[in-house]
C-alpha cells in the first residue's frame, strides 16, 4: 500500500507483525534442521547398533560401542552406563528416578549408590575416581530403564562447554530411543545365549547334555588321532534303582535326587573333566590325562564312594549307588557313539554284577552284547510264536510228605539251543521291558493248567501254584487290577495262587508295598517272600506286612549240614517265622542230610531236586494221581 507520493504506507504495528512472523519462520526452519539432524544422528546410532548386533558382539563390546555412539552424537566426553548391582538399591532407584532425571545425580540424589559401571575401561577399583570425574563434569541423569536396571549419566569435562551444554525434549527422545535400542540388542543377545545354552545343557541338572558331550568326545577322538600322547577315557554312569525311587517317593523327589546326584558327581571329578547327563538316570564323564588303568579306576572308585553316601531329599533319607562302565579312548574309534556304546556295555556288566561297582570295557563284552541283542530279538519271537514253557517243581509238607503246592518255573524252547532255563533269559526280559508281557503269559498259562488239573486229577487234591513276580510287574500302578482280571476271566480262585516277591523288592518299594499287598490279600492271594536272608529286611519288619510264607534261600540250605552258623541262622528264621504266624519253605534241598536237618528244625515245607525235579503240567498231574509222594521220601519210608 502506498500514498500519492508512492511511499510505503506500513505502520509500525504491521512492521512488527511481519518481523515476528519472519522470526517464527526462521525458528521453525531451525527446529526443522535440528529435527533432521537428530533423525540423522538417530539413524546413524541405530545403524551402528544394528551392525554390532549382526556381529554378535559380547556385552562389554556392546556397552563400549553404545557409549561411544552417545558421546559422538551429543558431542560430549563424559558418558557413564551404570547397571544396578543389588536388589535393595533398585527399590530406592524406582522412587528417585523420575525426579532425578535432569539433575546432578551424584550431588542431589545419591542415585549412583547400588550401581556399578558397565564401561569396559572402568574397573571396580577405580569406581570412586570415576564418580569424582562425573561430579566435576556436572553429570546429569538422562535416562533410566527399570526393566533392565540400566542408567545413562552424561556430562562434559570442559567447564565452559558444560555451562553452555543444555538439552531439550528432542534430545531426550533421541537418547531414550538409543538406550531402548541398546537394551533391545542386549536382551536379544542374552536370549540367544540362553537358547544356545539350553540347546547344549540338561534342563534339570544344568550339566552338559548328550549333544554337547558328543561334541567334546568327537574333539577328543580327533585330538587322539593326531597325537599319540593325548590319552582320555569315558566313564558311563548309571544311577541304580531310580525307577523304584520314583515309584516309592514320587517323580518330584526323584528329580531332586537327580540334581543332588549330579552335583555330587560334579564334585567327585577333577577340574576340567566334562560331566554330562545323557538322559534319565544316565551320566557320563570325559576324563583326559589319566595315563593308566589304575588312575581311571581310582576316579571311578571315588565317584562310587561319594554317591554311595545317603542323600537327604524332602525329609527322606535315600540310599543311592552307581554302576560305572569305562572305555579308554583309542585311535581305532571312528566316532563318539562307538566309544560311548562300549562304555555303556561295560556299565551293564557292572550292573549285572550287582551294581555299585565299575567295569573296564574289553572286546569280549561287545561280542557278548551282540549275542544278547540277538537273544533278545529271539525272545520277542518266542513270545509271539508260543515257544515258552511252564514247568512245575513240587513243594511238600514235611509233616506228612504231602504235595501241597508247586512253583511255576519258566523255560524257553529255543529253536537252536534247546530248552533254556530262566537264568539265561529272564534278565533280558527285565531290561527290555518284556517282563510285564511275560508275567501275564505265565499267569494265563498257570490258570489254564489249574483248570486242566481240576478236570484230569481223579485221585488226590490238585495243588496250588506259586508264581514269581518281577520288579517291573510289581511296580506297575495297575498291577493288582491286571492280575485280578486275568484270574476272573479264567474262572480261577485267587486262593489257589501264591505270589512270590523277593525280599529286596519289598525293601526297595518303601512304604507303598503294604497297600499293594493288602489289596492282593483282600482278593484271596497268598504272599510269599522269596530268597529270604539275602537282603536287608528282618522278620520284625515282615510282621508289619501281610505275609503268609517266607522261603529260605538255597544258599543257606546248601550249607546247613556243614556250617553250624548257617544251621543256627536257619533255626532262627524258622523259630521267628512261627512266632509271627508265618510258614517257612526251604528251597534247594539236594540230599537226605539237608532234609533231616530241616525237619529237625521244624521247617514247614521244602522243595528241591532231591524231592522232585521241575516237570510239565501232565507229569505233575500223574504224580498227584499216583499219591504225590516224592521218590526219595518213598524210599526212605520203606
Amino acid at each position: 500500500m502506498s500514498d500519492r507520493n508512492g511511499k510505503n504506507n506500513f505502520d509500525d504495528a504491521s512492521r512488527e507483525e511481519l518481523l515476528e512472523e519472519i522470526g517464527r519462520l526462521r525458528s521453525r526452519m531451525s527446529e526443522t534442521r535440528r529435527e533432521m539432524k537428530r533423525s540423522q544422528i538417530v539413524a546413524n546410532m541405530l545403524r551402528k547398533l544394528y551392525r554390532i548386533e549382526r556381529l554378535e558382539a559380547r556385552p562389554k563390546e556392546l556397552a563400549s560401542t553404545f557409549i561411544n555412539i552417545v558421546a559422538e552424537s551429543l558431542d560430549i566426553n563424559r558418558v557413564a552406563l551404570l547397571k544396578r548391582d543389588s536388589a535393595e538399591s533398585f527399590e530406592v532407584v524406582k522412587l528417585l528416578h523420575k525426579e532425578a532425571i535432569g539433575k546432578n545425580v551424584l550431588r542431589e540424589t545419591g542415585f549412583v549408590e547400588g550401581f556399578a559401571f558397565l564401561n569396559p575401561s572402568t574397573p571396580d577399583s577405580d569406581f570412586k575416581f570415576q564418580i569424582k570425574k562425573l561430579m566435576d563434569a556436572d553429570a546429569i541423569l538422562w535416562d533410566f530403564d527399570e526393566a533392565s536396571g540400566l542408567a545413562l549419566v552424561l556430562g562434559h569435562s570442559d567447564s565452559e562447554e558444560a555451562s553452555q551444554w543444555r538439552f531439550d525434549q528432542g534430545d531426550r527422545e533421541m537418547v531414550e530411543l538409543a538406550l531402548s535400542a541398546y537394551v533391545g540388542v542386549v536382551e536379544r543377545n542374552r536370549a540367544e545365549e540362553k537358547l544356545t545354552h539350553d540347546a547344549f545343557h540338561d534342563g534339570l541338572t544344568d550339566l552338559a547334555n548328550r549333544s554337547r558331550f558328543i561334541q567334546h568326545l568327537e574333539r577328543a577322538i580327533y585330538r587322539s588321532a593326531r597325537s599319540q600322547d593325548y590319552i582320555f577315557s569315558v566313564l558311563f554312569i548309571d544311577m541304580d534303582r531310580l525307577k523304584l525311587i520314583n515309584d516309592s517317593y514320587g517323580h518330584e523327589t526323584g528329580d531332586l535326587l537327580l540334581r543332588a546326584f549330579a552335583e555330587r558327581l560334579q564334585n567327585s571329578v577333577r577340574p576340567g573333566d566334562i560331566v554330562a547327563r545323557l538322559g534319565g538316570d544316565e551320566f557320563a564323564v570325559l576324563a583326559d590325562g589319566l595315563n593308566d588303568r589304575a588312575e581311571v579306576e581310582l576316579l571311578a572308585e571315588r565317584i562310587i564312594q561319594d554317591v554311595n553316601q545317603p542323600f537327604y531329599v524332602q525329609r527322606h533319607t535315600i540310599s543311592a549307588s552307581a554302576s560305572i562302565g569305562i572305555a579308554k579312548g583309542a585311535s581305532s574309534y571312528e566316532n563318539a557313539e562307538e566309544l560311548l556304546r562300549d562304555a555303556d556295555i561295560a556299565m551293564y556288566r557292572a550292573k549285572e554284577s550287582g551294581g555299585g561297582r565299575h567295569r573296564m570295557f574289553d572286546t569280549g563284552m561287545h561280542l557278548n552284547m551282540v549275542a544278547r541283542l540277538k537273544l533278545e530279538s529271539e525272545l520277542h519271537e518266542a513270545l509271539d510264536e508260543d515257544h515258552l514253557r511252564l514247568y512245575y517243581q513240587p513243594i511238600y509238607d514235611l509233616s506228612n510228605d504231602e504235595l501241597v503246592s508247586c512253583e511255576a518255573l519258566l523255560r524257553w524252547q529255543h529253536k537252536q539251543d534247546g530248552l533254556l532255563g530262566p537264568g539265561e533269559f529272564v534278565h533280558l526280559a527285565e531290561e527290555s521291558g518284556l517282563a510285564i508281557t511275560m508275567g501275564r503269559w505265565v499267569l494265563r498259562r498257570v490258570c489254564q493248567d489249574l483248570k486242566f488239573w481240576d478236570s484230569s486229577i481223579r485221585k488226590g487234591k490238585p495243588p496250588g501254584v506259586s508264581i514269581n513276580i518281577s520288579d517291573r510287574e510289581f511296580a506297575m500302578p495297575d498291577f493288582v487290577e491286571n492280575i485280578s482280571s486275568v484270574l476272573s476271566e479264567a474262572g480261577v480262585d485267587a486262593s489257589r495262587v501264591q505270589l512270590e516277591l523277593t525280599e529286596r523288592m519289598l525293601l526297595d518299594r518303601g512304604t507303598g508295598e503294604k497297600r499293594v499287598l493288602e489289596k492282593l490279600k483282600a482278593l484271596g492271594f497268598r504272599i510269599m517272600v522269596d530268597d529270604f536272608g539275602t537282603g536287608y529286611s528282618s522278620l520284625s519288619r515282615l510282621q508289619k506286612l501281610p505275609i503268609d510264607v517266607i522261603k529260605v534261600d538255597k544258599s543257606f540250605v546248601h550249607d546247613i549240614v556243614s556250617s553250624a552258623e548257617k544251621a543256627e541262622l536257619v533255626r532262627m528264621i524258622i523259630s521267628l517265622g512261627h512266632s509271627l504266624g508265618i510258614k517257612v519253605v526251604a528251597e534247594g534241598v539236594e540230599n537226605q542230610a539237608q532234609l533231616d536237618q530241616l525237619e529237625a528244625l521244624g521247617c514247614n515245607y521244602a522243595q528241591g531236586f532231591f524231592l522232585g525235579v521241575p516237570m510239565n503240567s501232565e507229569l505233575l498231574a500223574k504224580l498227584v494221581e499216583s499219591g504225590g509222594a516224592p521218590l526219595k521220601i518213598t524210599e526212605r519210608a520203606s
